[in-house]
């Protein structure tokens, strides 16, 4: 029975596990209280279905902890992805997640208490990964068909070991009211629009960014007052240009 299979996540106000019993569904919005730690164990399914409303995302006030492995990783993926998690839908295989569809995947906004997310694949949203604010940990992280991999609006931030596939791979645009520093290595970018830099500091080191030959594809681009470093980087296969520099900030190559 389907639904048996399936719990569903509102609203979490209090300390929660989520453990491999279920595959946990989101309608819309599950929002983790400013008190609250959320911990994901491996190989935890959740998938999530904006057709009721809302942003289709799970926003993090509190703290979240998903602790994936290499061999049993932690999967936030469209309601419609039969891949995992079996056909939680219940039409056979009819209807197929599109990309950017599922809803703005993980928007995490804890400005004092960071969360961790470890070998933990996202996959068909508009935004994989949200960050608002923050000093979170996040390695071994797979953004898959998103329209933006992340989306980086304040904080300080370490990305290590990501693999980004989508439209744009980063977003760096901090808000008036943060300062954002994106620090990204031995990670894989391959979208036609690989790094869009408009502001704060942005630090690329020993990582791939690929165009894949995608018409109008640009590497990075730096607008702004951006600072951008780019450390023992491989930047291919960009039909536009690999690096497009406008910014009044700074541009490193080391």
């Amino acid at each position: 029975n389907i639904s048996n299979a399936l719990f569903r996540l509102i609203g979490i106000s209090n300390d929660f596990i989520l453990t491999k019993e279920f595959v946990y569904l989101i309608q819309g919005e599950a929002r983790v209280s400013s008190s609250a730690t959320l911990i994901i164990q491996h190989g935890v399914i959740v998938k999530i279905d904006k057709s009721f409303g809302g942003a289709g995302n799970l926003v993090v006030d509190g703290v979240l902890k998903a602790e994936g492995t290499f061999e049993d990783p932690v999967y936030f993926t469209s309601f419609y992805d039969d891949t995992v998690g079996g056909d939680t839908d219940g039409d056979g295989g009819v209807n197929l997640p599109e990309n950017y569809s599922a809803g703005n995947g993980i928007q995490l906004n804890n400005a004092v208490s960071p969360s961790f997310l470890n070998n933990t694949y996202i996959k068909y949203h508009n935004i994989g990964l949200w960050i608002k604010n923050g000093t979170h940990r996040i390695t071994n992280v797979h953004l898959i068909k998103s329209n933006y991999g992340i989306i980086m609006e304040g904080g300080n931030i370490e990305v290590d070991g990501a693999e980004i596939r989508g439209n744009v791979g980063v977003y760096l645009y901090p808000s008036q009211a943060f300062s954002g520093d994106l620090t990204i290595k031995n990670s894989q970018i391959y979208a036609p629009q690989g790094v869009q830099a408009m502001a704060g500091n942005f630090n690329l080191i020993a990582s791939e960014i690929n165009g894949e030959n995608s018409s109008g594809s640009v590497g990075i681009s730096i607008t702004g007052n951006a600072k951008v470093i780019l450390t023992g980087n491989t930047i291919r296969d960009f039909s536009n240009t690999g690096i497009l520099s406008q910014t009044t900030g700074s541009l490193d190559l080391q």
